[in-house]
């Protein structure tokens, strides 16, 4: 007979052989074969490499890390390392199977029990333009991803000890900050950090001068002298108010990627890229700007119906717009009501070809006409990259959330502006510096300047849509951001911490006098006052013999 003793626990397996009678070793040993390959699995599953991804729910933060997730699991050069993304739940809905949707593998990530989507959907409507409003903004920002940082980090700690083997790298959402002491639990392990844009929130002194960079979050622009003051105020006072009575306080440990950049040798990502990105003098060899991540090669497929409906609008040579307004926003009946009378009023009026309307995640409004079609989920990269989105009158109207955004440049279908809170404000005043678009205040328009803005940028493809796609052009000029950003993944991977260190700045392992020079200031001064002491000696000695003669 075999005896099999399995010990789970520890993830160890152990098999021991005892043949009952020679007659029967060829039979025992094809079971012996079976047997062991069944425990070899599960030997194999507490054992292998493997990579880990950590991720908040909210869409606008999972999204570029499940993108890098499909490039790292599909085009993959090690079938040694198994890649995984843990993403904590909202106390209403599993999200398991947005993971899994992709084809890609989910380990739990926790249930952030005090948090609803209807609570990231009221956060949504928050007002942040003003300093008041914008720091309750900030504020609650800071409860929602802290419940998830909680979640994830209590629930991953002990899955991943009772593991055979450690993660080869922990990659995760800037807002995922727990994931830092959850690689240096675990013993050390390397540590990526993944941001839309080099967000103030970093708190990367040395790479955002107070005085002159604009910032993404706030709606300062330091291109005249007020705004300059605004800006040297946000970030002298605001900022340092934000991220050590705000941030510190809520997420219970020191919020600065500067100072974690130093001590734990942590790499960041940019998923964007200048021009897009604001071009700085001033780059940490640590911050790598990889451009969008936006994996094409896997795209969902959508229903027949609506593939028909699309194929309509290129038969027919119609113009398609087509709006989405992200996963968490919402918008007041007012402002929804005034975006329908818009699209209707186009839809009615004759113009040189016939104009269509599709609407993401517009299922909860109400239209018999066909020319109108309102959608729940539609898998957004095949409805930009249809042909019907890439004929010259086409426009999409989003929410300017750096996926959407990144997705109307790569694809070159030029927008209208229609942000909602914090850093969209400012994503989308970008994209108009840049003249790819143009602007809509959601509290502060009205239905006619709505179409005027659509019929002018749907009349004028060669400066909206040339300029999205020369955008476009230069993103490519910097390689395709997540084979750059794989590559140094299994760099990291295989030679773990000591690839980062080689590149921390030189400045930045130095002391903070030796940083700015003051020992060197203090020396010209002490010269500068021996100097003066010796000339002011000289000219009493002087001063004196004139007296004495």
């Amino acid at each position: 007979m075999f005896n099999i003793a399995q010990k789970n626990e520890t993830s160890y397996c152990h098999l021991c052989l005892i043949p009952d009678d020679e007659g029967g070793q060829m039979k025992n040993f094809g079971i012996f074969l079976i047997l062991l390959a069944i425990t070899g699995l599960e030997c194999s599953n507490g054992a292998s490499n493997y990579i880990l991804l950590i991720a908040p729910p909210e869409r606008g933060h999972l999204n570029p890390i499940l993108e890098l997730a499909k490039q790292l699991t599909f085009n993959r050069t090690d079938n040694d390392t198994e890649i995984l993304v843990s993403v904590p739940s909202y106390a209403d809905v599993n999200v398991s199977s947005w993971v899994t949707d992709e084809g890609l593998n989910y380990i739990d990530g926790g249930i952030a029990h005090d948090v609803t989507l209807d609570d990231m959907h009221q956060f949504s409507l928050m007002d942040s333009r003003n300093l008041r409003s914008y720091l309750n903004f900030v504020s609650r920002m800071a409860q929602l991803f802290h419940s998830f940082n909680r979640a994830a980090y209590e629930t991953l700690l002990p899955i991943l000890r009772k593991k055979h083997a450690k993660p080869r790298v922990i990659i995760f959402d800037l807002n995922m900050l727990w994931a830092i002491d959850l690689a240096e639990q675990l013993g050390s392990i390397p540590a990526i950090v993944v941001c839309p844009f080099l967000i103030d929130a970093l708190n990367l002194p040395s790479m955002t001068p107070r005085w002159h960079t604009p910032s993404y979050i706030v709606p300062y622009s330091p291109s005249t002298f007020l705004g300059r003051i605004q800006l040297f105020f946000y970030r002298s006072i605001v900022l340092p108010y934000q991220t050590h009575f705000i941030f510190s306080r809520i997420y219970q440990r020191k919020f600065s990627y500067e100072y974690f950049i130093k001590k734990y040798y942590l790499s960041v990502f940019v998923s964007t890229a200048p021009p897009f990105e604001v071009p700085r003098s001033v780059i940490n060899p640590a911050i790598h700007f990889l451009g969008p991540f936006l994996y094409q090669n896997r795209l969902q497929p959508m229903t027949s119906n609506l593939l028909s409906w699309l194929n309509d609008i290129v038969e027919h040579n119609d113009t398609l717009i087509y709006i989405s307004l992200g996963s968490i926003g919402l918008l007041t009946r007012e402002q929804s009501d005034k975006l329908v009378a818009a699209f209707i009023k186009l839809i009615e009026t004759k113009h040189s070809s016939q104009i269509r309307v599709l609407w993401a995640r517009g299922n909860t409004l109400n239209s018999s006409d066909s020319r109108f079609r309102l959608e729940g989920f539609v898998p957004q990269k095949t409805i930009l990259s249809h042909s019907a989105m890439q004929q010259q009158r086409s426009l999409y109207i989003n929410h300017c959330g750096m996926s959407s955004m990144h997705e109307s440049i790569v694809f070159g279908i030029p927008h209208i502006a229609f942000p909602l809170f914090l850093d969209q404000h400012q994503v989308a005043q970008r994209s108009v510096q840049l003249r790819m678009g143009l602007y809509i205040d959601k509290n502060n328009f009205t239905t006619n300047e709505l179409i005027e803005k659509i019929l002018l940028i749907l009349n004028n493809p060669q400066i909206y849509r040339r300029n999205t796609q020369k955008i476009a052009d230069l993103f490519r000029l910097n390689g395709n951001g997540l084979e750059r950003a794989q590559n140094i993944i299994e760099y990291i991977s295989k030679y773990g911490r000591d690839v980062q260190k080689l590149i921390v700045s030189y400045d930045s392992q130095m002391h903070w006098i030796e940083k700015y020079s003051l020992d060197i200031l203090i020396c010209f001064l002490l010269i500068a006052l021996l100097v003066f002491i010796i000339i002011r000696i000289i000219l009493k000695m002087l001063s004196r013999k004139e007296k004495k003669e």
